[in-house]
């Protein structure tokens, strides 16, 4: 009897570590042409408000190609670093700062998530009073809804752009197929 109630625990031990494993690393890197067909079948963003530049590294920032595109009153912006420990320093520094000074004052009223691993991670915050800059810092104090992530060489940012647009963040990250509050 002790042998099998051994056995069942070691066997939900090893469900549960491979459904955490699942949660972060079914994250989809995107390469330029896949994101842009993503943007343009699942959201139904034209060629032409989809802008697609490339960085040298010159400016502080990790060489990258970068993407944005708004979506109704939501913003997407995406990094695919030239090197991917870039994209892990960058995501790494925004994890950080998220986890030092979010909700200190506990006024945070609302839900969030985050993560973070060597190679994936995520900070999606839906709520007010966040009292994090990872979104920018305009969204400092008051309400946000958006998320960040990282997967491979990817930083992907999805921000609102404008009053109501809370359906239209959830939309961008429900067609990415990133973990959502």
């Amino acid at each position: 009897m002790k042998g099998t109630k051994m056995i069942i625990a070691f066997g939900m031990a090893i469900v549960l570590l491979l459904s955490f494993t699942a949660c972060s690393k079914g994250m989809k890197a995107y390469d330029k042409d896949a994101l842009i067909s993503l943007l343009q079948d699942k959201l139904s963003i034209s060629e032409g408000d989809i802008h697609v530049t490339e960085t040298d590294g010159s400016t502080g920032t990790p060489a990258a190609t970068v993407i944005t595109a708004k979506y109704n009153n939501a913003r997407i912006n995406v990094s695919i670093c030239k090197d991917a420990k870039d994209a892990a320093a960058q995501f790494k520094k925004s994890y950080d700062e998220f986890q030092n000074n979010f909700n200190k004052s506990s006024w945070f009223k609302g839900k969030y998530i985050s993560l973070n691993e060597p190679d994936s991670g995520y900070i999606v915050i839906n709520g007010d009073s966040p009292e994090t800059s990872v979104f920018g810092d305009r969204f400092r104090t008051g309400s946000v809804y958006g998320g960040l992530y990282f997967t491979g060489s990817q930083i992907i940012i999805i921000i609102p752009e404008g009053m109501e647009s809370s359906d239209d963040v959830g939309k961008i990250i429900d067609a990415l197929g990133y973990p959502n509050v």
